[in-house]
C-alpha cells in the first residue's frame, strides 16, 4: 500500500529508514487513510451526498458509511466475542451457593 502511494517498488520501500516508515504509518492512521480505503471514504461521501438530495423529506439522511463496504470482523474481535458468550453461559450454569 505504502509503495503504490509513494510510487516506488516494495524493495525501495523496504530501503526507508524507519523513522520514515513509521512517521508514515501515524500520517495514514491520523491524518489521512492512504489506499483504497480512502476511496471507499470518498465515493461513500458521493453516494451520500446524492442520496441525500434526492432523499424524502422527513427521513433519515444517509452518511457515507451506509455506501461503504463494511470490513470483515477481525479473529481477534470474534474471539473476544465468543469468549464473551462462554463467560456468559458458565456464569449461567454455575451452581447458586
Amino acid at each position: 500500500m505504502l509503495a503504490g502511494h509513494l510510487g516506488k517498488s516494495l524493495g525501495e520501500v523496504l530501503e526507508l529508514p524507519a523513522l520514515e516508515v513509521a512517521e508514515w504509518a501515524a500520517y495514514h492512521r491520523g491524518v489521512s487513510p492512504i489506499g483504497a480505503y480512502r476511496s471507499d471514504i470518498q465515493a461513500g461521501i458521493v453516494a451520500s451526498t446524492v442520496a441525500n438530495v434526492n432523499r424524502r423529506e422527513g427521513t433519515k439522511a444517509f452518511k457515507a458509511t451506509d455506501f461503504m463496504i463494511k470490513p470483515p470482523e477481525s479473529k481477534r474481535q470474534k474471539l473476544a466475542k465468543n469468549r464473551t458468550a462462554l463467560e456468559q453461559a458458565i456464569a449461567v450454569a454455575k451452581p447458586k451457593g
